[in-house]
């Protein structure tokens, strides 16, 4: 669903991620892309990569929470040290 979200409108995606910094640094690149459509069509590409960015963060996102789920087992698992 957060693909999808991020493929149609990527500050969304973003945002649903939890990533607000990266939301708002989206939003500002999806919305000079609509400004820059008359101009050769480079609008178009800047949007293309506002997909791009929104998919990347997204996809780093669930890695990260991945991640955290597996420190937290190791270390419900890791015996006590003995000193």
């Amino acid at each position: 669903m957060r693909y999808l979200v991020s493929f149609i409108i990527p500050p969304l995606g973003i945002l649903m991620c939890g990533r607000w910094v990266h939301a708002i640094v989206n939003l500002l690149l999806w919305i000079s892309s609509v400004f820059l459509i008359p101009v050769f069509g480079l609008g178009f590409f800047v949007w293309i990569a506002c997909i791009i960015y929104a998919l990347a963060i997204c996809k780093m996102s669930s890695a990260d929470k991945r991640l955290n789920r597996m420190i937290e087992a190791i270390k419900e698992t890791r015996s006590p040290t003995v000193q």
